[in-house]
């Protein structure tokens, strides 16, 4: 019995958890392809991403994991409203 509510424990907190792509134990349900870094003017294709207090951690295609703190960037579904790409 213990062993049927500890799996069933799991499922839910998997399908709870797993949110776009954001990771594992977010509780927000968003979806960003791109991240928009006022500093560099750039977008970045981002794979995944963990929002905090402070700033945002996300890890790009192109150069890995990069964080950005409050207030310097913009999360983007499809097309950039600041440079227009994508």
């Amino acid at each position: 019995m213990k062993k049927i509510l500890a799996v069933l424990f799991a499922v839910v907190l998997v399908v709870l958890c797993s949110c776009g792509n954001q990771k594992l134990l977010d509780f927000e349900h968003d979806t960003y392809n791109y991240i928009h870094c006022f500093e560099t003017g750039k977008c970045y294709k981002i794979t995944s991403w963990k929002n905090n207090e402070i700033g945002i951690k996300v890890v790009t295609e192109k150069y890995g994991n990069m964080y950005f703190s409050e207030g310097t960037y913009l999360l983007i579904e499809n097309d950039c409203p600041v440079c227009g790409k994508h």
